[in-house]
């Protein structure tokens, strides 16, 4: 293996190099940190002060509306836009009632099997855009999702 550090080759052998590959992996791990947490802090500001969603289906009693051009200008140049979540009409209601029965103290099962009684259409079911994406070949509502 070549190294720039070494001026070449790596010598395994040499305790001084070896101190170097170290000293690199530390520096490096510390870089990922790094990236990681201010890649982390950006994400937070843009969903929780702008309003951002960052991507992925949205979450069950949500939907996505249009937010706007996208600030980047090469972005909104492409025809890019922003999005945000709302509260969707149809499937808001059902969460809001899947959360009044956990804190009446119904189970999970319960919850799940009183939604499938009622016919109410699950989280994969409920975007049919995400069908494709079904995790179950049994449909409806499992403990799991409710």
């Amino acid at each position: 293996m070549w190294l720039p550090e070494t001026y070449g080759p790596v010598d395994f052998d040499s305790p001084r190099q070896l101190a170097v590959l170290d000293l690199l992996g530390v520096r490096s791990q510390r870089e990922v940190s790094r990236a990681r947490f201010r890649t982390m802090a950006a994400m937070r500001v843009q969903a929780e002060v702008q309003g951002r969603h960052l991507g992925g289906r949205p979450p069950y009693g949500y939907r996505l509306v249009d937010a706007g051009p996208h600030p980047n200008r090469v972005h909104a140049g492409r025809g890019r836009r922003l999005h945000r979540l709302d509260p969707d009409p149809v499937t808001a209601p059902h969460v809001r009632w899947i959360f009044e029965q956990r804190l009446a103290g119904q189970s999970v099962a319960g919850t799940a099997r009183e939604l499938n009684e009622r016919r109410v259409p699950c989280p994969s079911r409920a975007d049919p855009e995400s069908l494709r994406t079904t995790c179950s070949s049994r449909p409806g509502w499992c403990a799991s999702s409710a």
